[in-house]
């Protein structure tokens, strides 16, 4: 199978034309869900997290703590398409696919943001239960 090549300036992109157009939707589709939720999260104050049994929330994320989930929202959706387009771009869409360094530490980067921010909130949570 013939390998594809980079775009022709030597960068990659999501609009490169190897990269099928029902992918390059989708992601664009599920990245703008995960920011829209995180920005919604921002908006109302009250970032919910997760979801109990029987319908009850397993956490609340407010101020501050919803300012860095929303960085991490933005973290992840670049990095989720920069994975589409690792798989399509630089590996060809083969099967020994992994993803490259830089789009891992975007990925590790997004979930350290995610746990920063639940820590502020159980710092805030515990701040308010003792002081």
């Amino acid at each position: 199978m013939k390998r594809p090549q980079p775009h022709a300036s030597g960068r990659a992109s999501l609009d490169h034309p190897q990269v099928p157009r029902g992918v390059r939707i989708y992601w664009g589709l599920v990245s703008a869900a995960v920011v829209g939720y995180g920005l919604y999260g921002v908006v109302v104050d009250d970032l919910v997290i997760g979801a109990g049994r029987y319908g009850t929330s397993a956490g609340h994320l407010h101020a501050p703590a919803s300012f860095v989930a929303l960085a991490a929202a933005l973290c992840f959706s670049v990095a989720l398409r920069a994975a589409a387009l690792d798989l399509y771009i630089h590996f060809g869409h083969d099967p020994r696919f992994r993803l490259r360094a830089r789009t891992f530490g975007l990925l590790i980067f997004s979930f350290a943001l995610f746990f920063a921010a639940l820590a502020l909130q159980l710092r805030a949570d515990t701040a308010l239960v003792l002081g």
